[in-house]
């Protein structure tokens, strides 16, 4: 007999789950690539949006008492294989599922489209004042190592510097400071 073992990303989230299929997902939900939501085709709810937010702050499904993320099933939706990474949305909205704001990306990748942490004092990302120099120092994380970039008089330079080297090395995944 000639088998074809089918690709395991059309059958299984990356948690594993084997138990949605593309078909059941196209059978039970719609979803608008536009805006974003999902409403319920059949069931007691049809028509009405098919949405939660979990306490992460990004839109939950519940489909057969098994709890997905729409922004992953929008993903699988829309092209027929479950995302092999994360998922990141491009505009850091979580709840933002439009399917122009959603890509695949490595962990790496989604960290580095992220704001400037919440501890940072001058609000730019990948620049802190170094007390003993006087000035302001610029580095960024790529691919596991440290890239220094320079130390600048001014926050202005500094942050330039930064959304230079991010936009080089980062590429469509960079959040610069100017954005």
């Amino acid at each position: 007999t000639n088998s074809i073992t089918p690709d395991p990303r059309t059958l299984a989230g990356a948690d594993g789950r084997r138990d949605l299929t593309r078909e059941r997902l196209l059978g039970l939900l719609r979803y608008d690539p536009g805006t974003g939501v999902f409403t319920w085709l059949s069931g007691k709810n049809v028509g009405k949006t098919a949405q939660a937010r979990n306490r992460d702050g990004y839109i939950v499904i519940t489909i057969d008492r098994v709890q997905y993320r729409a922004h992953r099933l929008a993903i699988f939706y829309m092209t027929g294989i479950w995302p092999a990474h994360q998922v990141d949305h491009i505009n850091l909205m979580k709840s933002d599922n439009r399917f122009a704001n959603l890509r695949e990306a490595t962990q790496a990748e989604n960290h580095r489209n992220r704001p400037a942490q919440s501890n940072n004092k001058c609000g730019r990302r990948g620049v802190y004042w170094q007390e003993s120099a006087g000035k302001w120092h610029v580095s960024l994380r790529h691919n596991g190592k440290r890239h220094y970039v320079g130390l600048f008089d001014s926050l202005e330079a500094a942050s330039a510097a930064y959304d230079e080297a991010a936009l080089r090395l980062h590429r469509e995944f960079a959040r610069p400071n100017s954005t």
